[in-house]
């Protein structure tokens, strides 16, 4: 599924077209080490919108594992571009940049074969 008609008027700023994905995320932060997990709003081959509990600057750079079905996980490092509050609420929801540089490439490719894989490419 496609994103919500309140998401389509940023569709057109990004590289990427995104799909509906909500499934659960690991990560741990860089700097601090701190593990936790998320749940993922939207997908797409360059980011993941994810909903978190607190407050991540822009450019912190967390490592990701992703369930992507069929019991493949990617892992990916991704940089936060955004944080916004959720309206009503002490939870936030984050853009996340997957990093071009990073060196887990076959994490992407396996992205890539999702996006394939649902006919959305």
């Amino acid at each position: 599924m496609l994103l919500s008609e309140e998401d389509k008027g940023q569709e057109e700023h990004r590289k990427f077209p995104r799909i509906e994905f909500r499934e659960p995320v690991s990560f741990q932060m860089r700097e601090t080490k701190k593990l936790g997990g998320c749940l993922s709003h939207d997908l797409s081959r360059g980011g993941l919108r994810v909903h978190f509990s607190e407050f991540v600057p822009v450019n912190t750079k967390i490592d990701l594992q992703i369930k992507l079905g069929n019991e493949q996980t990617a892992s990916l490092t991704g940089r936060v571009v955004w944080a916004i509050q959720v309206p009503y609420s002490d939870t936030y929801q984050l853009g996340l940049e997957f990093l071009d540089q990073d060196p887990k490439i076959e994490a992407r490719a396996q992205v890539e074969q999702f996006f394939r894989s649902r006919r959305f490419y």
